[in-house]
Order: C-alpha cells, then sequence, then structure tokens
C-alpha cells in the first residue's frame, strides 16, 4: 500500500506498524528537516471527531517545550480521511528495543524514571495524562536522555472507538481502576510508570506470565493478584514500585513530583549523580527573585565539593574566568584496580548516550575547592610502591597509525581519576591544554592541564555545549542551545566570537583553514571560515550526522542512523565517498594511515583503508563502542556501557589491554603524552598513561 498524501510532506518511508496504524520517516518540506509521521487508523471522521482530535493535539502540542517530551510539530488530516501527527524524529529507538538484549541496569533506569516523571508532572499541571505509558512510548533524545511520547494518543486513537474506555490501553500496564471502568487520573499514569520501571529492571511486565494465556487471565492478575517484588532492584527502589503498583490507587504516591522526588532520594542513598526533575520551564533570568530557586526548586548544585552561585547575568555576553588556586600537595591514594576478562561482542539496538538536554542559559560563578585526586592504578605485580602521573611530552601531534614497540598490557596503564563540574560532555586536547564541555551547569568549559591534571580556569560559555575542537588558535564549542558555534581565544580564556549555523549542532572539529560542525537535525554538516567567523558552506550527509574529523585533505562524518560514514572533499564541499560500517556509528579517529570508527550498536571498530575508501577490518571490543583516540601506537576506544577503555594494537587488530575507567566513559582525547576520557555519569575525567 502507498504511502498516504499530504500537502507539505514528501519522501514518506514507513518505520513503523501496528493497531494504531504506521509512522513513516518523512521530510517536512517548508522547514527542511525529517519528522516522523504518525498517520492514525481512523476515518469519517465527524465534526465532533475532528474537534476531539485538534483539542488533543493542541494538549501534546503544548507539552513540547519539555526536553522529556516527543515534541509535536504539526497535525492534520490527509487526503484519504485519516488523521496524522508530525513529530521529533528520534531514530535511536525505544526503551522497548533496548530490552531485547535482556533488562536495563536499575541505576540507568532510575535515571529514565526521573524525566520521566518529570515529564509527567508538567503534563498533569496541565491538565493532560499521559493514558498509555510504557517502554514502547519512551524513546532515547538526541543526546541520549527519554523522552515521553504518543501523550494523550490513547484519547486520539479512540476516535469513533470502542466505548469500554480502555480498549486503546497497553493491558500490560494499564491501571487496575481503568479496567474496571473508573475514570482515570494522574495516579493512573503513575501505576503504569511504576509498571515501565519494572519491565524495565527486570525484563518483563509484573503482570505478564512467560506463558501465552488468554487476556482474561492477565486482567484478573491486575485486579487481584498482588504484585511481584522486582528482585534486580535495591530495596528502596523494590518499595516503591510496589507503592506504585497498588492496586488503590490512594496507596501509590499522590503525585508525579513526589515519584520523582523517591526516586532521586534514591540515588542519593545509593551514591549515584542525582537526575533532575524538571517539572515547569523557567520563567525568569536566573538570579531574579522568582526564580532563584531554579526551575524545579532542586538544592543548588555542586562542583567538587563547591556550591554554585547564581548571579544576575551581566551586562556584556563575555566569559567569566575563575582561575584556580594550585592543586593540593597531598599524595594521592593508590589502590590495585579488578582485573577485568576482554570483553565479548555483544549486539544492541539502540544508542543512549549519556547527558540531559538543558536549555536555559544560566550565569554561574564557580569558586574551586580541589577535591583529591585518586590514582587507580592496573598493575597486578605485588608491589605497593606510589606511583606517580608521568608527564610525557605531547600525544597530540602525531596523525598516524604507528606499532607500539610492544604490545600495551592493562600493568602498563596508569588511570588517574579527576573529580570535574557535572555531565562532562565533550572533550578534546591541544598542545599544553586539555578542554572539557559541560551541559550542566549550562554552558561551563573547564580547562585542565595536562602535566598535571589540575583545573587552571573555568570559563562560562553561555551556551549549552555538546562538542569542543581545539586549535592553536582557537578552542570551538557546538551549542545545541542556540544553533550556534562559540569561539574561545586559548591565549585569553575568553569567548571572542559566536556563528549562528542553524540547526542542532552536535560535534565539531577544526583545522587552521576550517571549522566543520554537524547539524543533527537537517542531516548535514556546516562548514565555517575561521577568518571571518562566518558559515560558507553547507553539506549534506547522511541519516542523523554524529561525529566528524577533518584534515587539510579530508572530513569524514559518522552518519549514527544510516550506518554509514560520508567523506567529504573540502577543495569542493561535496561528499565523494559513502562507507557501510557497524550498526550506529558514532566515534571517528582519522590518521595518515587509516579511518577508525567506532559502532555503538554492535560494539565494534571499523577499519577503512582512506586511499581507497573500503572496510579493512571489523574489531569487536565490547558492549558499547563509543569513541577513539591513538597514543603510543595503539587504538584506545571507550565503550559506555562496560565502563571501560579497550586497547587496541593496529598491527593485529587484537585487544591487548582492558581497563575500568568510571561510570559511562564516552569522550576520548589525548594530550601531555596521556589519554583523556569523560565519565559523563560519575562527573570525572580519567587520565591514562602508559608506565611500563
Amino acid at each position: 500500500m502507498p504511502p498516504p498524501e499530504i500537502e507539505g510532506y514528501s519522501d514518506l518511508t514507513q518505520i513503523a506498524k501496528g493497531g494504531f496504524g504506521v509512522v513513516y520517516r518523512a521530510h517536512q518540506d517548508r522547514l527542511d528537516r525529517t519528522v516522523a509521521l504518525k498517520v492514525l487508523a481512523v476515518s469519517d471522521l465527524t465534526d465532533r471527531d475532528l474537534q476531539r482530535f485538534d483539542r488533543e493535539c493542541r494538549a501534546m502540542g503544548a507539552l513540547s517545550w519539555h526536553p522529556n517530551v516527543v515534541a509535536v510539530l504539526d497535525s492534520g488530516v490527509t487526503a484519504d480521511g485519516n488523521p496524522y501527527l508530525a513529530m521529533e524524529y528520534l531514530p535511536a529507538g525505544s526503551l522497548a528495543d533496548r530490552l531485547r538484549r535482556g533488562p536495563m541496569p536499575w541505576a540507568e533506569a532510575v535515571e529514565a524514571g526521573v524525566e520521566v516523571a518529570g515529564a509527567l508532572g508538567a503534563a498533569h499541571a496541565a491538565g493532560t495524562l499521559h493514558r498509555d505509558l510504557k517502554p514502547e512510548n519512551l524513546l532515547y533524545g538526541s543526546f541520549g536522555n527519554v523522552e515521553l511520547g504518543d501523550f494523550g494518543i490513547a484519547a486520539v486513537e479512540g476516535l469513533g472507538g470502542t466505548t469500554t474506555g480502555f480498549g486503546t490501553y497497553t493491558l500490560a500496564h494499564v491501571a487496575p481502576e481503568i479496567l474496571q471502568g473508573e475514570r482515570p487520573d494522574e495516579r493512573s499514569d503513575l501505576y503504569s510508570l511504576a509498571s515501565t520501571l519494572h519491565t524495565l529492571v527486570e525484563g518483563t511486565p509484573p503482570f505478564v506470565s512467560a506463558d501465552r494465556e488468554p487476556v482474561a487471565a492477565l486482567i484478573t492478575r491486575v485486579l487481584q493478584t498482588e504484585p511481584p517484588r522486582a528482585s534486580a532492584a535495591p530495596g528502596g527502589l523494590a518499595e516503591l514500585l510496589l507503592e506504585g503498583l497498588a492496586k488503590d490507587p490512594d496507596r501509590r504516591p499522590q503525585s508525579a513530583e513526589a515519584f520523582g522526588r523517591r526516586l532521586q532520594e534514591i540515588q542519593r542513598a545509593e551514591g549515584l549523580p542525582v537526575t533532575a526533575l524538571r517539572l515547569a520551564r523557567m520563567t525568569s533570568l536566573p538570579g531574579d527573585e522568582a526564580g532563584a530557586a531554579g526551575p524545579t526548586g532542586d538544592p543548588t548544585p555542586t562542583v567538587a565539593g563547591a556550591a554554585l552561585t547564581v548571579e544576575p547575568p551581566r551586562a556584556a555576553p563575555t566569559a567569566e574566568v575563575v582561575h584556580a588556586p594550585p592543586p593540593a600537595t597531598t599524595g594521592p591514594t593508590q589502590h590495585r584496580m579488578r582485573r577485568r576478562a576482554l570483553p565479548t561482542r555483544t549486539l544492541r539496538r539502540t544508542a543512549p548516550v549519556s547527558g540531559s538536554s538543558s536549555l536555559a542559559l544560566a550565569s554561574v560563578a564557580i569558586v574551586l575547592a580541589v577535591a583529591a585526586v585518586v590514582v587507580v592504578v592496573t598493575r597486578d605485580r605485588g608491589d605497593t610502591e606510589a606511583a606517580t602521573a608521568a608527564t610525557a611530552p605531547d600525544g597530540t601531534a602525531a596523525a598516524t597509525t604507528t606499532t607500539p614497540a610492544e604490545p600495551i598490557a592493562a600493568d602498563d596503564i596508569v588511570a588517574v581519576t579527576l573529580p570535574v563540574t557535572a555531565n562532562p560532555t565533550g572533550i578534546d586536547g591541544r598542545g599544553d591544554a586539555v578542554w572539557v564541555a559541560h551541559t550542566e551547569p549550562a554552558g561551563l568549559v573547564t580547562r585542565l592541564d595536562p602535566a598535571t591534571g589540575g583545573v587552571v580556569t573555568f570559563i562560562r560559555a553561555g551556551v549549552e555545549p555538546r562538542g569542543i575542537a581545539a586549535t592553536d588558535e582557537a578552542v570551538w564549542l557546538a551549542s545545541t542551545a542556540d544553533s550556534s558555534v562559540v569561539r574561545i581565544d586559548p591565549a585569553t580564556d575568553e569567548v571572542v566570537g559566536s556563528v549562528d549555523v542553524g540547526g542542532i549542532p552536535r560535534n565539531i572539529s577544526a583545522t587552521d583553514t576550517a571549522v566543520w560542525v554537524t547539524d543533527n537535525l537537517q542531516e548535514r554538516v556546516v562548514r565555517v571560515d575561521p577568518g571571518s567567523d562566518a558559515a560558507v558552506a553547507t553539506v549534506t550527509v547522511g541519516a542523523v550526522p554524529f561525529k566528524i574529523d577533518a584534515t587539510d585533505e579530508a572530513v569524514w562524518v559518522t552518519n549514527n542512523a544510516d550506518a554509514t560514514v560520508s567523506r567529504i572533499d573540502p577543495a569542493t564541499n561535496t561528499v565523494v565517498a559513502t562507507v557501510p560500517v557497524g550498526q550506529a556509528p558514532q566515534g571517528l579517529l582519522v590518521t595518515d594511515e587509516d579511518v577508525w570508527v567506532a559502532n555503538v550498536d554492535d560494539g565494534s571498530v571499523t577499519r577503512i583503508d582512506p586511499a581507497t575508501n573500503e572496510v579493512t577490518a571489523t574489531i569487536p571490543i565490547g558492549t558499547e563502542a563509543a569513541d577513539l583516540a591513538l597514543l603510543e601506537g595503539a587504538l584506545w576506544v571507550t565503550d559506555t556501557e562496560d565502563g571501560t577503555v579497550v586497547v587496541v594494537d593496529p598491527s593485529t587488530n587484537e585487544i591487548t589491554a582492558t581497563v575500568e575507567v568510571g561510570q559511562r566513559p564516552t569522550g576520548v582525547t589525548t594530550a601531555g603524552g596521556a589519554v583523556w576520557v569523560t565519565d559523563t555519569r560519575g562527573s570525572a575525567v580519567v587520565r591514562l598513561s602508559v608506565e611500563r
């Protein structure tokens, strides 16, 4: 059956189908962007039905400001009379897709639960119920956050349909009171949230039997059987889920905010970073009396033990720099690291990338309290002598894949963990600096001394940076919040320019002659001239371009949603090759001899010969291969799921070492003769040096 005709949309490609209708990936012609079109399986609507459909669409659209709600962009009726909704296109998949490879770690489920509770709280405050919360309706956003989709869709899909009141709900997660014919309220959504979290940590819904059985049996259990306890969850979480699954709505948490606060308490009790609970949009500038407590009333965040002081915005858009005191002189603590077996290849479908989206720009002053640095030594030689970090020459200059004198083993690697500000999302090393971008607090950039690992300065860039790239002349930030590229002068640590590139700039690479930025929204790469600070060209690439690495001869881009990389000729600003690689390619590293690609979904690294644009090897390294760096002739690959860095010998394409580096290592770079890794969930940067 051909796709429907919808005015203003073209290139419809079916990507999902269910009882509700069909979802298409489509091009919205007027705004030149990719969207998801959901065409519902109902037609011949009455005027009353159309009014109800319009009312529900308006309710969903009114919530599109929330970072954990899938944005509704448009709605209408097809030429055949079927209602449709145009929504944000999120190609990374749903939490249901994630469950296909097994239960989710409970800490990850709790993080998702706080985000969803914030979305529900905002919806309930606006008088909107979700009605059909389940893992299938929780989608991974462009930056790893969880977004709740299909708000109110149960009501929309029920147009002209059932009269029972629950025919459009998913029985595995529907609240008992709805099955008994009662009207749902906010606590019905919270039951579905508890059921969904139980499913994430246990792998199956609480009342669903492993065997096929009549629907009546499932309904009977939902109505009459006490919920099972989640065995994979810690005590506090298991108790909260039992409360949320109570038959009596009065015994459940009475609001989404209360549910979210309980999840935050569990994170604190377990020593985890606390996920922001976003219940309301910011309505005043940070520092104003009305907004001094922050948009959610959360306590003032801290950085390495020091409070963040929110100040009124300054008149001039200049960077704020706080010079750090010298590092503490007390000796580091040394202990042994548990050795890990080499990873095995595991298939997965979705590619969540840790980090939450906060679009508000904050003016922050940082008072630094230098925390104790923990040194982790990957030695197993029976020795207990103190280890110190090496101060080798700058390791960033090499741009060739050379063979190490001998393979690097785990015993040769020393890891130093450096606590930093929350959510380090981007990292790049150059000469005498390691630059780290943070999205929370919004727009913060940390400059580290690669020789000591100490903080040199904090820079308030006034944006929400994701990607960061450094040259001798400038540090460039890709700002997702305001569609700009920001320029920092490394000589003064001040913001000296901003370029509007449109879309959602995600990652960035820079040479002395050009700056290249991936645009997640419009599936393109934007070229910026550093001489004029102006966008001078755009290049259409594959679906959801992510990482980019540029030289004067070639620019390479990973296309996260279509399993390819694009090669751009900077002389003509055109794509000259498209190379199939692994699933959900993310990380990218270009050398003179090789192009290396880290594929998140299948945990592999693809090796490409740039002379022929052909794949020469595929190397399984673990669960989620995220980013790559080259040091001492070895390839270093972060594995976000396993919390490790894997070392590969390029001469044999074999793994020689695996090092534990934190909770969720993502970005990686080299500087000062060491490898530097961002641990986004652990709010740390880990320095890895080779000491033979």
